[in-house]
């Protein structure tokens, strides 16, 4: 995440980031985690994003995050002026890769991981008891 979607775009066209984004598609098999909109995520641990981010995220109808870009409840991107700060691995990509394993677990992580496996990101789930079981019986709706 950058500060502003002038220096993002900047940064696209150096030559070691578009380096980085073209053996992307070279990876046989992509691990990548899957978060929850909840105060304990990491990447407001990190500093990334502030709890007033997740707040206006959760009100445009987030529920999780791949590699920082956030979807709705049925695995669609919420379209907010954050992903014009953000250089990650595009969505439209990880449904591309050959192989991509989500790891998450927990309750807090329950709408997320369904919402990442409604959306097509993921051929795997590593994941444990409890929230496979979750996922089974909880009512998607």
């Amino acid at each position: 995440m950058v500060s502003t979607k002038e220096l993002c775009s900047q940064l696209r066209h150096e030559p070691s980031i578009q380096e980085i984004s073209r053996m992307v598609n070279l990876a046989s098999m992509t691990v990548i985690s899957i978060g929850g909109i909840n105060e304990d995520a990491t990447i407001i641990k990190n500093g990334i994003f502030t709890k007033n981010d997740f707040l206006y995220l959760s009100m445009q109808g987030a529920v999780g995050d791949l590699l920082s870009h956030f979807i709705d409840k049925d695995g669609n991107p919420v379209e907010t002026d954050i992903e014009e700060r953000l250089l990650s691995t595009p969505l439209s990509t990880l449904r591309e890769l050959p192989s991509v394993i989500g790891v998450a677990a927990g309750s807090s992580k329950v709408k997320a991981i369904r919402a990442s496996l409604k959306g097509g990101y993921l051929n795997t789930l590593i994941t444990d008891e409890e929230t496979a079981l979750s996922l089974l019986n909880e009512d998607p709706g």
